[in-house]
C-alpha cells in the first residue's frame, strides 16, 4: 500500500500479475522437486540464514526508515509511527500513566490495544519493540517445521513469503506489529488445540488459553475467532469443556482490557479504528455490518468443522478474517468508484491461518509431504477430498 499507491497503477498490476504466475509454477511444479531433493540439514542452514539477514537488514535499515522514510526512485515515502506507538504507551503505562491519553510522532492516536503492549513488553524491555516480528516469524517457522512434519516445508513456504511479500518485508522493516499479531494470536490458537487434542491435563490447554485471551486483545478483529474456538473444543471434548475454556479465554480478554477501557471510556484510543471504516476522506457507515458478517461465518465454519482438525480451523480464521479486510476494500472501492488501497496492506493481520492452513497442501501430491493434521500416517484420498471440501464450505 505505502509503495504501489505513490508509484502507480501500472506497477501493481505488474507485480500482482508476475507474483500469481509465480506462486503458481512455482507451487506447481518446482517446490515439490525442491522438497523431493533438498536435504532436511540444507533447508535447516537454509532457514537460519534467511532469518540472520532479516535481522541484520532490520537493525540496519530499520532506524533510518522509523523516523525519516526512504526515497525509491526519487519517490519519498514518510516513516511509520506503528512502533512508536508501542514504545510511547508501554513508556506511559510504566511510569504509571494511562497509555491511551498519549500520542506518536505524527500525533495519532495510540490504536494497539493492552494485549499488544503486553506481548510487546519484552522486546521493549530489550530496547526496541520492534524486534518483536522477527522472533514471531522464528515461531511461525518452528510451528510450520513441528506441524507440516517436513522442515523442507517449512523453509520453502516461509521463504517464498519473504520473496514474494513486499508487504511483508515493508512491516518488518518499519516495525509495524500487524504480523506479530497475526502469528501470536496463530500460536496460541495452535498450542491449546493441540494440547486439547492431546488429551493434557486442564492445566496445560488452560495455559495456552489464557495466552490467546490475552492475545485476542491485540486488535479488535481477532474477537470474531471465538465461535470458531468453541466448536472446536466442542467436537473435540464435549459442551462443558468447550463453556469452560471459551469462558477462560474471554474472562482473560476482558481482564487485560476492561481496566483500560473502564477507566476512560472516550479516550480508549483503540476503538477509534472500530467507529467507522476509513476511506482515505471520510467515513463509511458500515462498521458493524461487515464484523456481523465475519461473526455469522464464523459460527457457521465452526459448526461444520465436526472433524475438529486443525488445517481446517485455520482455513476458517483465514475465511473469517477476510471477510471484513476484503469485504471494506470492495465497499470502499465501490462507493469511491476506485481501487481504494488502505485496506490491502490489513491482510498480514490473518494471511498467516492460510498459509499455515493450505501452504503444506501444495506440496503433498508430488512429494507425499504430510499436512499439518497428518504427523502420525498419511489420510486417504477420500479423507482429504472431505477436507478440502470442509475447508471450501
Amino acid at each position: 500500500m505505502a509503495i504501489f499507491k505513490k508509484v502507480g497503477m501500472m506497477l501493481l498490476a505488474t507485480y500482482v500479475a508476475g507474483a500469481f504466475i509465480a506462486l503458481f509454477l512455482l507451487s506447481r511444479w518446482i517446490f515439490p522437486r525442491m522438497v523431493m531433493y533438498l536435504k532436511p540439514v540444507v533447508a535447516i542452514i537454509a532457514g537460519i540464514i534467511l532469518f540472520v539477514m532479516l535481522l541484520l537488514a532490520h537493525l540496519y535499515i530499520h532506524p533510518q526508515l522509523d523516523t525519516a522514510g526512504f526515497k525509491l526512485r526519487g519517490i519519498n515515502f514518510g516513516a511509520s509511527d506503528a512502533d512508536d506507538a508501542i514504545d510511547v504507551a508501554i513508556s506511559e503505562l510504566m511510569h504509571g500513566r494511562y497509555p491511551y491519553y498519549a500520542k506518536t510522532f505524527y500525533d495519532n492516536p495510540i490504536t494497539p490495544m493492552p494485549g499488544t503492549l503486553l506481548y510487546a513488553l519484552p522486546f521493549y524491555a530489550l530496547g526496541c519493540s520492534a524486534l518483536q516480528n522477527i522472533f514471531w516469524l522464528v515461531v511461525f517457522y518452528l510451528l510450520l517445521c513441528k506441524y507440516a512434519a517436513d522442515v523442507r516445508v517449512a523453509t520453502i513456504l516461509v521463504f517464498s513469503v519473504v520473496i514474494l511479500s513486499p508487504n511483508l518485508v515493508y512491516h518488518v522493516m518499519q516495525g509495524i506489529d500487524y504480523l506479530s499479531n497475526n502469528i501470536y494470536v496463530l500460536a496460541m490458537l495452535i498450542m491449546f488445540t493441540q494440547t486439547l487434542r492431546a488429551g493434557k491435563p486442564f492445566w496445560q490447554p488452560a495455559i495456552w488459553a489464557i495466552g490467546l485471551g490475552i492475545a485476542l486483545s491485540s486488535r479488535l478483529n481477532y474477537i470474531l475467532l471465538l465461535p470458531l474456538v468453541f466448536f472446536f473444543v466442542l467436537y473435540r471434548k464435549n459442551l462443558k469443556a468447550a463453556f469452560i475454556y471459551t469462558t477462560l479465554i474471554v474472562l482473560v480478554f476482558s481482564g487485560v482490557t476492561l481496566p483500560f477501557f473502564l477507566y476512560d471510556p472516550p479516550n480508549f484510543s483503540p476503538l477509534h479504528t472500530a467507529g467507522f471504516l476509513k476511506t482515505g476522506e471520510g467515513e463509511f457507515p458500515w462498521h458493524l455490518i461487515l464484523p456481523a458478517a465475519g461473526g455469522g461465518r464464523a459460527i457457521v465454519l465452526g459448526w461444520r468443522n465436526r472433524s475438529a482438525q486443525l488445517s481446517t480451523l485455520l482455513a476458517s480464521c483465514f475465511l473469517v478474517e477476510s471477510i471484513v479486510i476484503v469485504g471494506g476494500l470492495v465497499l470502499v472501492s465501490v462507493v469511491k468508484a476506485r481501487l481504494n488501497l488502505y485496506y490491502p496492506h490489513f491482510g498480514v493481520l490473518f494471511m498467516f491461518f492460510g498459509i499455515f492452513a493450505f501452504g503444506p497442501r501444495v506440496f503433498r501430491s508430488q512429494s507425499g509431504t504430510i499436512s499439518p493434521d497428518s504427523t502420525r500416517h498419511m489420510r486417504t484420498k477420500k479423507h482429504h477430498q472431505e477436507e478440502t471440501l470442509a475447508c471450501i464450505y
